[in-house]
């Protein structure tokens, strides 16, 4: 996959940004803007601690509520992103890391039923078991390689937003 230089100057542009967060909402706003390069329909973001215990919480989301409760309390576990970052001293995880994943079929069939077709996450791991993860679903399946791309990108620098604007 390839970015086109106006795609590519957006990159930057993101990446500056993020930098300079400092309010949660501008960190959702930010992650937000993956979709001016590769359209999507649904996505969201939240944390994980690794070192407490899995105990995940959403930050922002535009999936339908009732997907995120039955997601959060049976499919987080199963996604292969967050299951990399509970199994494997990995910084950076993409449900693309594992392409033989065979997800539990009671989870494609809450996807299903919430009509969610594709699906990419990625999960960045932090310091002190201190965890993100981002989604994005229902996007072209053509254009999956050129998020996973923009994704392994930019989710250290989400990230990083993310965390510091939890902490303060």
């Amino acid at each position: 996959p390839t970015f086109s230089a106006k795609e590519f100057q957006r990159l930057g542009e993101i990446m500056y940004e993020a930098r300079s967060l400092d309010r949660t909402d501008g960190v959702w706003q930010l992650v937000s803007t993956v979709r001016r390069v590769v359209p999507y329909e649904f996505s969201g973001c939240g944390a994980v601690d690794l070192l407490h215990g899995v105990d995940p919480s959403i930050g922002h989301s535009t999936y339908p509520r009732e997907f995120c409760q039955l997601y959060m309390g049976q499919g987080l576990l199963a996604d292969p992103a967050v299951h990399h970052l509970l199994t494997s001293v990995q910084t950076v995880t993409s449900s693309a890391d594992q392409p033989a994943f065979n997800e539990p079929k009671d989870i494609t069939s809450l996807k299903l039923d919430f009509g969610i077709k594709t699906c990419l996450s990625a999960g960045v791991r932090g310091m002190h078991g201190a965890c993100s993860y981002f989604a994005f679903s229902n996007f072209d399946a053509k254009q999956a390689d050129k998020l996973r791309l923009l994704l392994d990108i930019l989710t250290p620098h989400f990230h990083l937003s993310y965390m510091r604007c939890n902490s303060a």
